[in-house]
């Protein structure tokens, strides 16, 4: 992240800061060096010897809105049999959160350098009757994906030309006619679980997450966003659909040029923050930037109640202190995770990074985690 005069990572052990609650139950914070700086404010109820089932159904289920881009009411496991008549521990509270970031700084991932297939594949271009299209190459595999090096070379390899291919039918379902297929010429800028019903007629050939993608396809810096369809099997983008337009500026910060977006589209606002692309080292990566000026609520568990849960489904207890990845023994790939700390920063950043969980007791979402990880237990 971009501390405000150098990159500076946000290593497992890192002390971040946060004012006692006063009586109202507010509080500031600093998290990670400069990365959010924000305010909270926060209530708490009782939920000891309530039954799991009816405060599931009646408590989180009920509250409005979405965590993570999961709405709360999808929360916990899809059978709540699971959950027979346990009820909660002594000491479980539901904390309800107000958390309104007032600064935040660039952050990249140096794990996830954005890749292309190149730009003869951007090119995209009609391949039903022309199987020698790159674009065709790109889609079967048999061209390898490369990092990029550039900002204007992500510009160059995202100018939204989709590669229409034959239409596929598999064992889930089948595609559209035309079978458009735009992850070689768009970027991805996140996701949104529950966003779209899949098309009448394909089946489960689609989730229904919405990915948010964006290509250059105008003169000077002017882009186009799009909401895509998400092929179930490989993640692939397919069928995008016009959702708005905008535009790009880059600013350098130290030995990093960062890429962010103005005229972002509605669909945007339910990630938990916006997309930015970090020129460093000779290489692109994928990066975010908290929102600011948005006041999220979230409500949440405490550590007693989440373990809790987890222990009534089998799962291995949270450990305050602990990375959340190894917490959850590699579980994350199922798109679990946890978030500890205390404002509304993104569950999901646990599972892509491995390092946020806080060295202390923090509230516990359990959105991604339990909602998930529950369902891999129902089967």
């Amino acid at each position: 992240a971009w501390n405000g005069s150098t990159w500076s990572g946000c290593d497992y052990g890192f002390r971040s800061t946060q004012t006692p609650r006063d009586a109202q139950g507010r509080s500031d914070y600093n998290y990670c060096g400069n990365r959010e700086i924000g305010a909270s404010a926060r209530t708490e109820a009782d939920i000891s010897g309530l039954t799991m089932t009816s405060v599931v159904i009646e408590r989180m289920r009920t509250f409005p809105g979405e965590d993570s881009g999961v709405p709360y009411a999808q929360w916990g496991p899809d059978n709540l049999d699971l959950l027979g008549t346990a009820t909660f521990p002594v000491g479980s509270r539901l904390y309800d959160q107000l958390t309104t970031p007032s600064q935040a700084a660039p952050v990249y991932i140096p794990a996830s350098p954005v890749t292309t297939w190149g730009t003869e594949a951007a090119a995209g271009g009609d391949a039903r009757n022309n199987d020698t299209l790159p674009c065709v190459a790109a889609f079967n595999g048999a061209i390898t994906p490369f990092n990029v090096g550039t900002l204007e070379q992500l510009r160059t390899v995202n100018t939204g030309s989709p590669c229409t291919v034959n239409p596929g039918t598999d064992a889930s379902g089948s595609s559209l006619d035309p079978n458009l297929w735009w992850s070689a010429s768009s970027v991805s800028m996140g996701s949104v679980e529950g966003a779209v019903v899949p098309p009448t007629g394909t089946g489960g050939y689609f989730t229904t997450t919405a990915n948010l993608r964006v290509a250059f396809t105008g003169g000077g810096n002017a882009v186009s966003y799009y909401s895509c369809l998400v092929r179930s099997s490989n993640g692939g983008a397919r069928s995008c659909t016009s959702i708005g337009s905008g535009s790009y500026v880059i600013e350098t910060l130290g030995d990093a040029r960062v890429m962010s977006f103005s005229n972002l589209p509605a669909l945007a606002q339910r990630l938990d923050n916006r997309r930015v692309f970090v020129e460093r080292g000779g290489t692109v990566y994928v990066g975010y930037q908290a929102w600011t000026g948005i006041t999220r609520s979230t409500r949440r568990m405490n550590l007693t109640a989440a373990n809790a849960i987890f222990g009534t489904l089998g799962l291995a207890p949270l450990a305050p202190g602990r990375c959340c990845d190894r917490d959850l023994g590699g579980l994350t790939a199922l798109q679990g995770s946890v978030s500890a700390r205390p404002s509304a920063y993104s569950p999901s950043a646990c599972a892509q990074h491995g390092r946020y969980a806080h060295p202390h007791p923090r509230p516990v979402g359990l959105f991604r985690c339990a909602a998930a990880l529950a369902r891999s237990t129902a089967g």
